[in-house]
């Protein structure tokens, strides 16, 4: 993987094009996404966070980042008690937080299909509103996704 440590003008007019109005690339902007809950940080800040409301966007974006070789971190609504989101080496950061659909709850067959940065508790609420239930539990469900 090459070692990426600016974003390129290319790398800004293709994720800018991608993503209008969803990309993050100031250093005031960014810096949360430094860290996760443990508050340790490697000192690497994103080069950019993006922030994708569709799966095709996020199938051009895998596609842009395997060409360009970028890492890219995906990010859900920032708890990151299981860690694996600091961006190190520098990278894109991937926040799923826009990716909040619950599309289908099967009763039947007992498999949701949603995205990404489904919350939680709402998810738990829709299962039990359907009298199924949603085991995981986190102290943080009103939060996590």
């Amino acid at each position: 993987m090459t070692k990426h440590t600016v974003l390129t003008r290319e790398h800004r007019a293709f994720l800018e094009g991608l993503f209008p109005g969803e990309m993050l690339v100031a250093p005031e902007e960014t810096l949360v996404f430094a860290s996760d809950a443990g508050k340790l940080s490697p000192g690497c800040f994103p080069l950019a966070v993006v922030r994708p409301r569709r799966a095709d966007e996020v199938q051009e974006l895998f596609r842009w980042a395997d060409t360009e070789r970028m890492p890219l971190y995906i990010r859900g609504r920032g708890t990151n008690l299981v860690g694996d989101c600091i961006p190190d080496p520098p990278g894109v950061v991937v926040s799923t937080t826009h990716m909040d659909a619950i599309l289908d709850i099967s009763g039947e067959d007992f498999v949701a299909e949603v995205e990404p940065g489904v919350n939680t508790e709402e998810f738990q609420a829709r299962c039990e509103a359907r009298n199924l239930f949603y085991p995981p539990d986190p102290a943080s469900q009103k939060a996590t996704t």
